[in-house]
């Protein structure tokens, strides 16, 4: 069955993509504090992607097969006492296997020497086991998607070879074009970042690679409003996370600005041209800008007063608000704020609760 145009286009809908920031529209259009890099702008979405990330990336990763034989003994049993001893023999074998949060009805054997085992303990020269899923959970959280590229034996992996090696990118560099009988995808591009060494200092241009689907393996959080591509938990905390910038820039200014409330010169007097007046501002701000120049002396010609705001620094705290944009961010990520230090009274009960919060909220279903 042919897709239609209006479906097909459904799935079109983004293609090169930017910045974080590029995601929810209009919230702060002229601010300089954007958010452009969760990751290492905001302390709580940091912290609680971290946590997550490093939490699942500690756990040990298995290869393994289901191990048959003893259903063989199990249908092939020609008395009770054979039956009963090929039973026994499965409740031991499943006992001290490889352990698995499903329950299963066959033991689990560990493959040491398959491809794939020797694939995921030496994952790329840049990356150990542990880091690739710290990498692939970091992805999903931060941007809702994580795209594995596998390579082959000799470069491009071919169909039905098994990769040596796996690259973790971000979606922000993928488009991919669908196939009008399928609607799947048949070409994956990828808008590779290419640095060559010239005399003057390194130059940085892109390239389209192109990759076949079985190239690429695309993970993501579901997401209501789109498709295709995967959503971030923390879209949804965007606008909190931007306040807490601004915040931070409000309150940094205070203390760029001497450690008090700015001040306004004002005269009576005729005969101060724009000229005066922007060179007697320049003085100001060099002589009285900063905490080091708080109460040094001030000359004022032209019948210049000083008027001081009446606003207060106490009037611009952000303390609550930031405290709610902290339970926002860690109610969008499912992580309890105990599990990052966050505590009116630390002890132990409350830090294990938290962190099987983080399993089973986030990370289980992931």
């Amino acid at each position: 069955m042919k897709f239609s145009q209006t479906h097909k286009r459904s799935f079109q809908i983004d293609s090169w993509f930017g910045t974080y920031a590029k995601g929810p529209q209009g919230a702060y259009p002229n601010s300089k504090h954007k958010l452009t890099r969760p990751w290492s702008q905001h302390p709580y979405a940091h912290g609680a992607v971290r946590l997550a990330s490093q939490m699942l990336g500690a756990l040990p990763f298995r290869i393994v097969m289901e191990d048959k034989s003893f259903m063989k003994e199990l249908k092939e049993a020609k008395s009770m006492e054979e039956l009963n001893l090929a039973e026994e023999k499965l409740t031991r074998a499943k006992k001290h296997s490889v352990k698995s949060t499903r329950e299963l009805d066959v033991p689990l054997i560990r493959l040491t020497d398959h491809p794939f085992a020797q694939l995921f303990s030496k994952v790329n020269p840049l990356m150990a086991s542990s880091e690739l899923w710290t990498a692939i959970v970091s992805h999903m959280i931060i941007e809702g998607n994580a795209m594995l590229i596998f390579v082959g034996r000799n470069g491009r992996l071919l169909p039905n070879e098994v990769p040596t090696e796996i690259f973790v990118k971000s979606f922000h560099s993928f488009k991919y074009e669908l196939d009008d009988e399928t609607g799947l995808v048949k070409k994956w591009l990828y808008k590779a970042k290419r640095k060559t060494n010239l005399k003057g200092g390194a130059k940085i241009d892109y390239e389209t690679v192109e990759y076949e689907p079985h190239e690429i393996c695309h993970l993501r959080i579901y997401n209501p409003d789109n498709e295709f591509w995967g959503g971030s938990p923390l879209q949804s905390a965007f606008d909190k996370m931007e306040q807490d910038l601004e915040a931070d820039a409000w309150n940094k200014g205070w203390f760029k600005n001497g450690a008090e409330p700015g001040v306004v010169l004002t005269t009576e007097s005729d005969d101060l041209d724009p000229d005066d007046a922007k060179g007697i501002l320049q003085m100001w701000e060099s002589r009285h800008n900063g905490s080091e120049a708080r109460n040094r002396t001030a000359v004022l010609t032209h019948g210049l007063k000083v008027d001081r705001s009446p606003i207060t620094h106490k009037d611009m705290e952000f303390s609550t608000l930031m405290e709610a944009n902290r339970d926002a961010i860690c109610a969008a990520l499912l992580v309890h704020k105990a599990a990052l230090g966050v505590t009116d009274s630390l002890n132990k009960a409350t830090i294990e609760e938290a962190n099987r919060m983080v399993w089973r909220n986030l990370l289980l279903p992931m």
